[in-house]
């Protein structure tokens, strides 16, 4: 099947993917896609999709919750994207900040090299320069190169690998006018083991290429800790259907639920994630024509933008101090990974310069918050092995301090208040519980599943 899956050039494809679950509320998003790919010209794929989206979540305890839809259309044709949103949630906060939505809504918008070119020089102003122009195009072009080769070494790292073992085998089917196999299959943990093995070597490579930097791979502290989450999370099983004379896969069916409890003592709840694929329409004719009517997004985003620039809800100085420490923040989860520890976070309560692989990094930024400040360092950083806290004075006057710390807190807090706790298990570093203005709500107590972000997420699961 994989083999002849290969050799597929244009195809139709329905899909569904849930996620569903209960954590100090219950929580439900559904994605739904459907569309057609034409494959005939390798360098330049094509396609069409229609896609819809909707998230509903509610807090225990509330009769009431917050629903969020979006759907839309894209188009890839001759390389450009192209974009239409037909269904748009309704943030109120953006409205405050003076951002329409509406002035999106069914309208094809046109993403390519060119318009992101125009976007950056208007954006710019009267600073951009040809040197700047000549930068954007060799990054634009050095990222499509990164890309294509990112693709090839995962295609090589996933060929030939046995990722699923037949569990059972049921009668034969029908599907349309298809005679086709039909198997329950779980993945085969040793071939995962290897290939996300192989795949988080290549993503070393490429951020060392690209950034310079990257998390330390080891690969057997990689294994282990993978195939420790393998473990709790239990086998993952799901149905396939193939054709019985072209050996192609019609159909893909799977759910897994995953006690949350599990995976960390710590947590309560539930999480089920559901997939099902359909695919159609193998190697038959596909047609795909850009929209006749479409607006560049250089020519949407300026004008959606602009009232929100102009109320200058962020600052300038304080929106970079405020980049500047979450970006010490990823770089804490990095360190975390790497060492098992915060405690090379920090040195002499700023940030630590001399820190191994990211001392560079960590200086930079310490750089930057000190010329925003006005030359002069305003910082506090405490770290342990279980834990950190950093601030750093915001620039604007009335303005209070800015504070991360590793339960996911991001707030501003008074002036002259300080990172709080000794950095003992019991009593961790920790930002000032009084919250003047909140970027990423969290609870007191160690960040769940759901509420840390991806990476932090990721890095912490397996690191502990």
């Amino acid at each position: 099947m994989g083999l002849e899956m290969e050799k597929v050039k244009t195809c139709q494809e329905k899909m569904e993917i849930s996620l569903t679950g209960r954590n100090e509320g219950r929580f439900e998003i559904r994605l739904n896609t459907e569309g057609k790919t034409d494959m005939t010209q390798s360098e330049k794929p094509e396609s069409e999709s229609r896609f819809n989206l909707v998230a509903s979540l509610t807090e225990e305890g509330k009769p009431m919750g917050a629903k969020f839809a979006l759907g839309g259309e894209a188009k890839v044709k001759d390389e450009v994207f192209y974009l239409k949103f037909t269904t748009l949630p309704t943030i109120p906060f953006l409205a405050m900040a003076g951002i329409d939505l509406s002035q999106i809504k069914d309208q094809w918008i046109k993403i390519d090299q060119d318009s992101m070119m125009k976007m950056a020089k208007e954006m710019a102003g009267e600073e951009w320069t040809p040197e700047m122009e000549k930068i954007y195009g060799e990054q634009s072009e050095k990222q499509k190169v990164l890309q294509k080769e990112l693709q090839e070494k995962i295609k090589k790292a996933l060929k030939g690998k046995k990722l699923f073992v037949v569990k059972k085998e049921f009668p034969d089917e029908k599907i349309g006018n298809v005679m086709v196999y039909h198997y329950l299959v779980a993945l085969n943990k040793e071939g995962v083991l290897k290939v996300v093995s192989e795949m988080a070597k290549i993503l070393e490579e490429t951020m060392l290429k690209e950034y310079g930097t990257a998390p330390t791979f080891r690969e057997k502290e990689f294994k282990e800790k993978l195939n420790g989450f393998l473990e709790k999370v239990g086998e993952i099983k799901g149905e396939v259907w193939i054709g019985k004379k072209d050996y192609l896969l019609y159909r893909v069916k799977g759910k897994k639920d995953i006690d949350l409890s599990k995976l960390n003592k710590k947590e309560e709840g539930s999480i089920s994630i559901g997939l099902n694929l359909e695919y159609s329409e193998f190697n038959k004719p596909v047609k795909i024509e850009p929209p006749s009517e479409y607006k560049e997004i250089n020519e949407i985003l300026p004008a959606f933008f602009q009232n929100f620039f102009q109320k200058s809800i962020l600052p300038g100085k304080d929106a970079r101090i405020k980049a500047d420490i979450n970006q010490a923040r990823t770089l804490a989860e990095m360190i975390y990974f790497d060492e098992n520890s915060y405690k090379n976070l920090c040195r002499n309560y700023t940030l630590n310069e001399s820190a191994s692989n990211y001392g560079k990094q960590l200086a930079e930024i310490e750089k930057d918050i000190r010329s925003q400040q006005g030359g002069v360092l305003r910082l506090s950083c405490y770290s342990s092995k279980t834990s950190y806290c950093i601030t750093a004075d915001l620039a604007s006057p009335g303005k209070g301090r800015y504070c991360v710390d590793s339960s996911g807190a991001v707030r501003e807090i008074a002036k002259n208040s300080n990172c709080l706790g000794n950095g003992t298990s019991k009593n961790p570093y920790r930002c000032p519980k009084e919250r003047i203005f909140l970027e990423n709500p969290t609870q007191s107590k160690e960040p769940s599943l759901f509420q840390a972000s991806v990476l932090e997420g990721l890095l912490k699961l397996l690191g502990k």
